[in-house]
């Protein structure tokens, strides 16, 4: 989820940079702009699901501009449909699943996870808020021991 909405912000500034050169569509050239970063982002590590899903709904929203729409007027709209995008399918994603799993945790559970994840360490620490007593047991491997950052 943290890939994700890192990648949307990198998008929202990209296209908040972008200008149609002389001769080409927005949406086409836009399109032909993002796939390099986004072959670029695939060579460097491959894409989460919710990255994959991103960044089709991203292309049909670029496909769907309005050619008569002017540059910025187009720019503006598609970075408003990113923050709502991000706010829809992340952050309140994000406090539906914290708000359902806090219903799981009860006194006395052992709570065993694997690497770190964002989410679940919200989840825990909204637990612990909620006065809740459980144990955790961070399962971790090389190379990146991830799992670290939850323990701390």
């Amino acid at each position: 989820t943290a890939r994700c909405f890192t990648m949307l912000t990198a998008f929202k500034k990209m296209i908040l940079s972008y200008f149609t050169p002389s001769g080409k569509q927005f949406s086409r050239d836009l399109t032909a702009k993002l796939n390099t970063n986004i072959q670029f982002l695939t060579q460097c590590r491959p894409l989460s699901a919710s990255m994959g899903n991103a960044i089709r709904w991203l292309k049909l929203q670029v496909a769907n501009v309005d050619p008569a729409m002017s540059d910025e007027t187009a720019r503006n709209m598609l970075v408003s449909c990113i923050n709502q995008y991000i706010q829809e399918k992340i952050v309140f994603a994000k406090e539906r699943i914290v708000e359902l799993g806090l219903s799981k945790i009860e006194d006395g559970d052992v709570i065993l996870t694997y690497a770190f994840s964002y989410i679940v360490l919200q989840l825990l620490l909204a637990a612990q808020a909620a006065g809740r007593q459980f144990s955790v047991i961070v399962v971790d491997s090389r190379p990146h021991n991830e799992g670290q950052e939850l323990l701390r």
